[in-house]
This record gives C-alpha cells, sequence and structure tokens, in this order.
C-alpha cells in the first residue's frame, strides 16, 4: 500500500514541529516536508507517492491525471518500469 501525498505532508510537517519543538534541527526533513508542499500544490494531494518522481521529473501534470489509479509497481532494478 502506498501513502497518499497529502498523508505525507501532513505527518512531515508534524514531525518538524516536534522536532523543532524539542530543540533539533532535521534538514533532510526539512527537504522532504517542502517536497510534499510543492506536490500538494501541483495538484497531487490525493496521488500515491510515486507521483513524487513525475513532479521531480517535471510530469506534474500527468502524476495528476492518475490521481486515484493505481500505479504498477516497479520490478527490482528497472526503476519506473
Amino acid at each position: 500500500m502506498r501513502a497518499r501525498v497529502a498523508l505525507l505532508a501532513k505527518d512531515s510537517a508534524l514531525a518538524l514541529d516536534a522536532a523543532r519543538g524539542a530543540g533539533l534541527a532535521m534538514p533532510l526533513g526539512a527537504q522532504a516536508a517542502a517536497a510534499f508542499a510543492r506536490a500538494l500544490d501541483a495538484g497531487l494531494a490525493d496521488a500515491d507517492d510515486a507521483a513524487l518522481f513525475d513532479l521531480a521529473a517535471g510530469r506534474a501534470a500527468a502524476a495528476a491525471a492518475l490521481t486515484g489509479r493505481r500505479r504498477p509497481r516497479p520490478r527490482p532494478g528497472r526503476l519506473g518500469a
């Protein structure tokens, strides 16, 4: 099962808030949260986490069109297959 972008965005924001409250810096977490925020801005809230690859490759419109559809899992050793 894959996670929806909206859930990942919410959870990463909560984790960052908790880390800040504990006085911890989380640079990688901040980058992940920023990526999820960009995905939300691109209309990918209901897409699964694989849509981040489409967004990074400049294919946000294609990823948004797939929202709600089940995407095939890549086979080991074949990224994007």
